[in-house]
């Protein structure tokens, strides 16, 4: 697949600023290395590709969950609830060799979700998260602070959605105040619902003791990816963690930016199966996996 890019930068409606003065940050800037790995060695569903791994045993992650509600895991141990790859499974992840911008040799990754021609073990109305991210308790990192934290990538997303309903993803996870902070920005999505339409960005808030999760409708900062179209996705998630705090939707750190940190951004697509077979098949494409810091 050649990528030409469509670039959807925020910036404007939500007095987001230009990019400027970019570090490059995360364990593998730019997709050059193929080497990752689900996060249980020596379980069922485990999942590696250590092709060009190094010894200092840094890797990007691979994490695979199904559920009907949020932290109940469908099938598997530790929330990894399919194989990857394996025999039958409905979630497979492959490669393509890639040239970037400046003609230098990175990776195209594709992840699948199949629930058109595999039926869903558990039955019908399970949500299946699948995503690929640099993750700093799973060999990745060092990540900037929340404050800092930029995303770029190009992306192609599919869908085929008989029975059901698909959302492709940005991920960022934060950790302050002693709990973890989990946004999840839609940059292309279908039939899916809206449980806060009063907000034009927010489309979904849910806290426990542990996690604050936060939806978030990237249409409304002017990032989305058109279905079949390569598309490059420039998130600034500093200024978008600033807004959710402003808002109420996410608290302040304690005690400022320097006592929070960073613990994964990635990219990956949710499924909604409504019936257990012949119901939704999700494909993502992409490359130039980029983390920066915002100095």
């Amino acid at each position: 697949m050649v990528f030409t890019a469509v670039t959807a930068a925020a910036v404007g409606f939500w007095g987001f600023t230009m990019w400027s003065a970019p570090t490059p940050s995360g364990w593998d800037y730019n997709l050059t290395k193929r080497c990752a790995k689900t996060t249980q060695p020596r379980q069922a569903n485990y999942y590696e590709d250590t092709a060009q791994c190094a010894p200092d045993g840094k890797q990007w992650t691979l994490a695979v969950q199904s559920e009907q509600t949020q932290g109940s895991s469908c099938t598997g141990p530790n929330t990894q609830s399919f194989l990857i790859n394996g025999p039958g499974s409905p979630t497979t992840m492959s490669w393509l060799p890639h040239t970037d911008e400046f003609g230098r040799n990175n990776w195209t990754a594709h992840l699948n979700t199949n629930f058109g021609d595999i039926t869903h073990p558990c039955g019908e109305n399970n949500f299946t998260w699948y995503v690929f991210m640099d993750h700093t308790g799973h060999g990745g990192g060092p990540l900037p602070r929340p404050d800092k934290t930029k995303f770029s990538a190009t992306v192609n997303f599919n869908d085929f959605t008989p029975n059901g309903a698909t959302r492709a993803i940005a991920l960022y996870q934060g950790f302050w105040n002693g709990k973890s902070h989990l946004i999840e920005l839609t940059f292309q999505g279908a039939n899916w619902g809206d449980n806060y339409p009063n907000d034009p960005l927010v489309f979904d808030v849910k806290t426990n003791d542990q996690l604050n999760f936060v939806g978030i409708d990237g249409k409304a900062l002017g990032i989305e990816a058109p279905r079949l179209v390569d598309t490059k996705l420039e998130i600034p998630w500093h200024s978008i963690i600033e807004t959710l705090i402003s808002k109420g939707y996410l608290p302040a750190p304690t005690g400022g930016w320097g006592m929070a940190s960073t613990a994964a951004v990635g990219i990956g697509h949710e499924v909604h199966n409504l019936s257990p077979d012949n119901s939704v098949i999700a494909d993502l494409w992409f490359t130039n996996f980029r983390i920066e810091s915002n100095n």
